[in-house]
């Protein structure tokens, strides 16, 4: 994603305004439909204001309410209009996202309420999104249109409308309204239409756009929701559910055994200021990993740096497996991730050592070269993600964008992970879990 730093707002528009009529009402950043990830990959570049009108949902990964969530409460301003943004504002309005236009109202009315209102067929960006069909919510307000100027009667009114409703959203086309009317019924409406079809879509776009111009956006909406404000473990919403853990409940024949306790994950989430050394070190196995599954085959083939390995326990006894609930092929896993990842510093490092030597101030000491080819894979991964795209290589660039990605975490970058259960697995791994057991 291409950003003009200079400019605090992005928008997303699709089909529901022409892009030459939206920069002529709004100086922005301009992306095409809203999609998974695209706030998260934004906001590293400093973009603090977003306006979203367009976005996917069929075959694409649509917006997440928790991306937006997230940038709400880092004290963005977000507009949401027209489209998918009507749908969201509506949704997250408790939240401090703002609503503008007739499809919003119709929607917080009551007067719609199906996603299926603002959908339609449009084509890629290579043909400026053209529409291919028309969305619900331009037919119902055209046809109202039509029987407030008399041309059509209350009667086919809601007789159109219904089918229309029972017909999928792609075979919404202008030729589908007159199917079922006889010729003196359709051939008004024809020439009506005609004349005066109204584009509520646009109509929306095209408002938000010259609203955010006149400062719509300037300062955030405060929530009226409480649990928003809440501080939890990595800045998510706490709906946040917790998919792995295993801790020490009870005694057992022969010694204590591990089984799945949220209380006790909870206990951990509550100490996280005791455990930064430990979130930081499993944000960075994650990153390194993602960094591995890219570049695997080229860090297999370089065996011969003079940067020692980091040790590696050997598989442990029963005991130690028993205490922590791992099973050998978790452990084996484990080892499997460790050994991968120390051969992929491995070829980092032979392959950047000017680099890591500037960075580290032409030290030879092997820590220092491992800590550096930690923060070249990572931001070098980050970048190639899109976090940010912003070209620069230079050390110093590179560890402050490594610092960056690594304070922001891979949840907060759209990625299905949970700190506290990496720590928590880290722990196991480490059989360190009886900390977090009652004195």
């Amino acid at each position: 994603m291409q950003v003009d730093t200079s400019l605090d707002t992005a928008v997303f528009l699709g089909p529901s305004l022409p892009l030459a009529q939206a920069r002529a009402l709004l100086t922005a950043n301009y992306f095409p439909p809203v999609r998974h990830g695209d706030l998260y990959r934004l906001r590293a570049s400093g973009i603090s204001k977003f306006v979203i009108i367009d976005g996917v949902f069929d075959h694409t990964t649509p917006i997440w309410h928790r991306e937006i969530l997230l940038l709400l409460r880092e004290g963005c301003s977000i507009v949401g209009a027209a489209s998918m943004g009507a749908l969201r504002a509506l949704e997250l309005k408790p939240y401090g996202m703002r609503g503008f236009g007739k499809v919003y109202d119709w929607y917080v009315e009551g007067v719609i309420d199906g996603d299926d209102e603002v959908a339609l067929f449009h084509t890629d960006e290579t043909m400026n999104f053209a529409a291919l069909s028309q969305p619900l919510v331009n037919i119902r307000h055209n046809l109202q249109l039509a029987q407030d100027a008399g041309v059509l009667s209350a009667a086919n009114h809601q007789r159109v409308l219904d089918r229309i409703k029972q017909t999928y959203f792609g075979e919404r086309v202008p030729a589908a309204l007159y199917t079922g009317l006889t010729d003196s019924e359709s051939e008004p409406l024809k020439t009506f239409f005609a004349q005066q079809w109204v584009d509520v879509k646009a109509m929306d776009a095209s408002g938000v756009l010259q609203a955010v111009a006149d400062g719509l956006l300037d300062h955030p909406l405060p929530p009226e929701a409480e649990w928003l404000t809440r501080d939890t473990f990595n800045g998510a919403e706490t709906s946040m559910p917790v998919t792995y853990g295993a801790c020490l409940v009870d005694d057992a024949p022969g010694g204590q055994f591990m089984q799945p306790h949220l209380p006790l994950l909870e206990t951990l989430s509550s100490r996280q200021q005791d455990y930064e050394a430990e979130y930081h070190l499993a944000v960075q196995d994650f990153f390194l990993n993602q960094h591995l599954s890219q570049s695997l085959s080229e860090a297999v083939s370089s065996q011969d740096s003079n940067t020692p390995p980091i040790p590696v326990d050997a598989e442990p006894d029963a005991a130690f497996l028993a205490r922590n609930g791992l099973t050998v092929s978790d452990w084996q896993a484990h080892l499997s991730l460790q050994l991968q990842i120390q051969q992929s510093l491995a070829s980092i490092v032979l392959s950047s050592k000017a680099r890591i030597a500037e960075m580290t101030n032409n030290s030879q000491h092997g820590s220092d070269l491992l800590a550096a080819a930690k923060t070249i894979a990572i931001g070098d991964w980050a970048r190639a993600q899109g976090y940010p795209a912003d070209g620069s290589r230079d050390a110093a660039s590179v560890q402050d964008h490594c610092r960056w990605v690594l304070q922001t975490g891979p949840a907060r970058l759209g990625f299905n992970w949970d700190p506290v259960v990496a720590v928590f697995q880290r722990l196991q791994f480490e059989d360190r879990l009886s900390e977090l057991l009652p004195c």
